[in-house]
């Protein structure tokens, strides 16, 4: 800053100093002591006043109000709903194995309604995710049926794959298949979702435990049978132009994505159906 421009602010400050006396603070000196000096006497003024016993209810109602405003709007997420679903996301992502577990070859009511159609692919992230989800609502809602269709994005078994994108999902699909011949569909899909066996050994290992009998379940994983089942299904994804999992239909409404819980049950209490 040159001297006439120090010149100038000395004149303004000079000839104005009723006005803006509160800011004539040395402009080369020590500005922080007043600005310190300004805070101290502002907090002094504030504390007088809350000594007074109307002020301080008013204040601390005030503090109240504004507390319970922030706790209010980041648990119900009111200005922000796309985070409510990010949040419901991640807590299904943080859960250990799945809490609402099925087993058999039924998820949901025997003679649901409403019939919900589950593609999905067992080597999906977003798969196991949404698996514990559509759990949950056949376990809270009744008149649902959930019918789970295999689609791998496997080359080996989808040729409609351009490129490889969950290698081994095929084989995966064809266990899930397969178990459902000795009514123990939903106890694999939990297998191969929940513990992610990396090898057919631990495969085995996981339906001897969950029952299946295994010499069986090996023949039946490479027979025509189950391969034909497999191509059906795929052909389903296909017809129903499908190219993402998971995917959801109910109705004629086809649904991308992971779909969040509450997102979830709207859909099927609008579709007919019931709280439990």
């Amino acid at each position: 800053m040159g001297d006439a421009e120090n010149a100038r602010i000395k004149d303004f400050l000079s000839t104005n100093s009723e006005t803006y006396d509160f800011i004539k603070i040395p402009y080369h000196g020590n500005y922080l002591k007043r600005l310190d000096d300004l805070f101290k006497d502002c907090f002094k003024d504030f504390y007088s006043a809350i000594k007074i016993k109307p002020y301080a209810i008013a204040f601390f109602a005030v503090v109240i109000a504004f507390v319970g405003f922030i706790v209010y709007t980041s648990k119900s997420f009111v200005f922000a709903p796309h985070m409510k679903k990010v949040a419901e996301i991640n807590d299904v992502r943080k859960l250990k194995g799945n809490p609402y577990r099925a087993t058999g070859n039924i998820l949901g009511d025997k003679n649901g309604k409403v019939i919900v159609y589950l593609y999905s692919d067992f080597q999906c992230p977003a798969c196991s995710m949404f698996n514990i989800i559509i759990h949950k609502a056949a376990k809270e809602l009744k008149n649902v049926k959930v019918i789970h269709k295999n689609f791998p994005l496997d080359s080996e078994c989808n040729k409609d794959m351009k490129f490889q994108m969950h290698p081994g999902s095929c084989l995966l699909a064809k266990y899930a298949i397969a178990s459902g011949y000795q009514n123990k569909y939903w106890n694999m899909t939990d297998i191969l979702y929940s513990k992610k066996p990396k090898t057919e050994l631990e495969i085995l290992e996981y339906a001897k435990k969950e029952g299946i009998n295994i010499e069986k379940l090996k023949a039946d994983v490479m027979s025509q049978k189950v391969n034909e089942q497999l191509q059906a299904e795929l052909k389903l994804a296909k017809d129903n132009k499908l190219n993402a999992t998971p995917s959801l239909q109910v109705g004629l409404r086809i649904i991308p994505g992971v779909t969040p819980y509450s997102e979830l049950e709207k859909i099927l209490l609008d579709a007919g159906a019931k709280r439990r």
